[in-house]
């Protein structure tokens, strides 16, 4: 979790993923955060394989943001206001982002198709605007396909007020990534 730690540390918001991960190492990984870093950072969770240990540990540990993707997380949204959190919830569609903010979501994160994981069949640069005028103003971070300044730019433009960069960081040093993933390819 030094990743994590070493992103909020220089102002960004580190985050500690639980997809198939036990309860003992996200406590463990938070724990560390906690130890490395007196900045914010975020715990996320995939709706669909939530795990109710793996969820308490993390309003145990009172991050400043809890972020959802994959599904309406339904009352999990209050439970995490009530420990003092934030709220992400990470959306594929306008109609997922308009469930997101009648939840009460504090941010909500327009995925689009060009993400390395999962996203939906919408351009992010499609899918910022549309999202960002209907939720509005509930601020929206644009993800999927932005590795660089030109896309942060563009983000910023259609009034996204941040960026979700996940696959980009493969390529860094602390990524526990294979070496040929972390190679630039020409």
């Amino acid at each position: 979790m030094e990743f994590a730690a070493a992103a909020s540390n220089e102002g960004a918001l580190g985050s500690i993923g639980t997809l198939f991960r036990i309860s003992a190492a996200i406590k463990r990984d938070i724990d560390m955060v906690k130890e490395l870093t007196n900045r914010n950072f975020a715990v996320h969770h995939i709706q669909p394989t939530l795990d109710a240990d793996a969820f308490r540990l993390t309003l145990d540990a009172q991050p400043a943001v809890i972020s959802f993707a994959l599904g309406d997380p339904g009352e999990l949204v209050r439970q995490a206001h009530d420990v003092g959190s934030k709220v992400m919830i990470q959306v594929t569609t306008v109609a997922q982002a308009i469930e997101a903010a009648k939840r009460g979501a504090d941010v909500i994160i327009a995925q689009g198709g060009e993400a390395g994981g999962y996203g939906g069949i919408v351009s992010t640069m499609t899918l910022v605007p549309q999202i960002v005028d209907v939720v509005s103003p509930i601020p929206v971070i644009a993800a999927g396909g932005i590795f660089e300044g030109r896309g942060v730019a563009a983000a910023f433009m259609l009034g996204a007020v941040g960026v979700n960069m996940g696959t980009r960081f493969l390529a860094s040093r602390e990524a526990m990534a294979a070496p040929n993933l972390r190679m630039r390819r020409k």
